[in-house]
């Protein structure tokens, strides 16, 4: 016989306060019997509303029903700082060596990748019917490792991966200057989502649409419509604007496919630079004042004090263009577009997709 764990549900069909004890026995499954009501038991659990007392004719276990209960949720009485002590405080110390040989083995995966290719690549057939699938399947694979490293720098921007904050920022801006990413800029930026997840008005990325800003983007048909030649004079059409077109089609396959494409390949740059998801109250701020790599303080994603590390950020950017250039001038810009830019774009494809962007 295996452990019982006790659900009370109330019975809202009958009206008389009822309630129902669920108890999972071992491998017997569930047994309803009549128990307290909700008044003299006030841990009432919420219960899915699919669950009916009635047991099946077949298999003796209530079946599902629509009416026959309400969900009952309650808001949690424990605390972040609860859960957090709930944690054993060994899970808590990160491992500097162990973190230093996860960056070490990625690093020596990316090179040897990148090696492997560029020593079988000269014996690849020169016809796109060739190059094509070959670069396909290094991106592919690169951008997998350049995500586990990317990865690894978000740990870092959470201090996560070492006890010293000092070599969780070198770690970390080291590797997304790697790859085009403001390290202090997404740090900053990130730890403001993390705090305030959900929160419509102070969240700054991942926000739903309310139903004013919607309102506001998708406004009704002009009220003087225009008169189509050859109508007759009291008939009148009036025509769709962009905005009606958009709610006409935007779940149409074509129009989600296109959609879904430039978002995965071009969406994380974009907010980078332009953050071109702002919300309505940071989109009344010029693009440039909330771009990532703006170190002003009078934008609306940093403070003055954290301008010196946003500054650095940059700074880490512009080493790593200026690698890439230095490289585009001796292999050719091409190359660097195959073996470097390609990964890159998958890696943007990856961010996206662990992170959907607002649109």
């Amino acid at each position: 016989m295996g452990e019982t764990i006790t659900i009370t549900v109330e019975e809202r069909r009958r009206g008389d306060g009822t309630a129902y004890k669920l108890d999972y026995a071992g491998s017997n499954g569930p047994i309803l019997r009549k128990g307290t009501t909700e008044k003299n038991n006030p841990g009432t659990l919420p219960l899915s509303p699919s669950l009916d007392p009635t047991p099946s004719p077949t298999s003796g276990r209530p079946s599902p029903t629509t009416d026959e209960f309400v969900s009952k949720f309650k808001v949690p009485t424990y605390t972040m700082k609860q859960i957090h002590a709930s944690i054993p405080a060994h899970c808590l110390i990160p491992s500097t060596s162990l973190s230093i040989l996860y960056f070490l083995r990625d690093i020596l995966m990316v090179v040897s990748l990148l090696g492997i290719s560029l020593f079988i690549h000269p014996y690849i057939p020169s016809s796109l019917g060739y190059q094509i699938p070959f670069f396909l399947a290094y991106s592919f694979m690169q951008g997998l490792l350049f995500t586990g490293l990317w990865e690894l720098a978000h740990e870092c921007g959470h201090g996560a991966l070492f006890e010293k904050k000092w070599m969780n920022h070198a770690m970390g801006l080291f590797i997304h200057s790697c790859l085009l990413v403001p390290y202090h800029s997404w740090r900053f930026t990130h730890s403001t989502h993390h705090k305030t997840t959900n929160n419509l008005e102070r969240d700054i990325a991942f926000v739903p649409m309310t139903r004013e800003a919607y309102d506001l983007s998708n406004p009704p048909p002009p009220t003087s419509p225009k008169q189509v030649d050859g109508a007759e004079p009291h008939e009148f059409i009036t025509w769709p604007d962009w905005h009606q077109i958009h709610s006409y089609m935007e779940d149409t396959p074509i129009f989600v496919l296109t959609h879904l494409f430039f978002h995965q390949l071009i969406a994380w740059p974009l907010y980078l630079s332009i953050n071109n998801f702002a919300l309505p109250r940071m989109a009344a701020v010029p693009w440039w004042k909330r771009s990532h790599f703006y170190f002003f303080g009078d934008g609306p994603n940093f403070t003055a004090r954290q301008c010196k590390e946003v500054f650095i950020s940059d700074l880490g950017i512009a080493a790593m263009a200026g690698v890439l250039w230095g490289i585009g001038r001796m292999a050719g810009g091409g190359n660097v577009g195959l073996w470097y830019g390609l990964p890159w774009l998958w890696t943007n494809h990856w961010i996206c997709i662990s992170s959907p962007f607002p649109s």
